[in-house]
């Protein structure tokens, strides 16, 4: 899945509230987020856009297992940001 794009064709921005990696939206980032993108990826979680943008760890505008993989990296310290 794909988060839809401003209409000027640009990367859709993350509310200022939210962070990338953190997609089920709880304060934290860590494994759950990682599973959430896997579950976003497999057709078993229907995102909202909001969820779409934060599973988008590498900005490539898709969810998938190198989104988890960031996300996994970034919470156990092996990846400085996201």
């Amino acid at each position: 899945p794909q988060p839809p794009s401003p209409p000027d064709g640009s990367q859709p921005q993350l509310p200022p509230e939210m962070k990338k990696g953190d997609v089920d939206e709880d304060g934290e980032i860590n494994a759950k987020d990682a599973l959430a993108v896997l579950k976003i990826a497999v057709g078993k979680l229907t995102p909202t856009r909001e969820q779409m943008m934060c599973a988008d760890a590498n900005g490539d505008r898709k969810a998938d297992a190198v989104d988890a993989l960031w996300i996994l990296q970034y919470a156990v310290g092996k990846r400085p940001t996201l």
